[in-house]
């Protein structure tokens, strides 16, 4: 969340300088620094969790709802955004949605294995907390590109939302071993 927050930092001195919208930035490097992290820390999370699922179950919950999702990305969504971008810009717009892919597949690949357990909720909550996320991602790939987002819109709302979310499902886990 750290590196997270240095996006921030970056993103609010654009905007306090009066750069319009400032996608893609410098701010980007703090955001997509945090999916290894994230996806780091979602998989010793994994690691951590007693599980009677094989390996192969588990490579299956990863890989497909990934494969799907990049599937439909790209030749249905993208195709949209791409019109009139760079090189770079299509390159946030697709690396965006694998990040959230990543962290999505791997927290369902928890809930597959703590279902029924006292983690199955704080889990579920941070699953709803990456599918927002996602949500978030893809909503400000595709007003930023077409020219319609706003500083403090409905997308600054969702990813609010989305780490509210998240944080709400680690405050459980947390608390959980109390």
């Amino acid at each position: 969340m750290a590196i997270w927050g240095i996006g921030n930092l970056i993103w609010f001195y654009y905007n306090i300088s009066g750069v319009e919208t400032p996608y893609p930035s410098l701010a980007d490097v703090g955001y997509l620094g945090m999916i290894p992290f994230a996806a780091a820390g979602l998989f010793i999370m994994l690691r951590g969790v007693k599980t009677d699922v094989d390996s192969r179950t588990l490579l299956k919950l990863a890989v497909l709802p990934g494969i799907v999702f990049a599937m439909v990305y790209i030749f249905f969504i993208q195709s949209k955004l791409a019109e009139n971008t760079s090189t770079l810009l299509m390159a946030l717009n697709i690396a965006y949605p694998v990040g959230d892919m990543i962290f999505l597949s791997l927290a369902l690949m928890i809930l597959s294995v703590v279902k029924g357990s006292k983690f199955s909720k704080p889990i579920a909550i941070i699953c709803a907390g990456f599918i927002i996320e996602a949500f978030a991602d893809f909503s400000f790939s595709w007003t930023a590109t077409a020219g319609t987002y706003a500083v403090g819109g409905w997308v600054d709302i969702l990813f609010v939302l989305a780490f509210s979310v998240i944080g709400i499902g680690m405050h459980y886990i947390k608390n959980i071993n109390r």
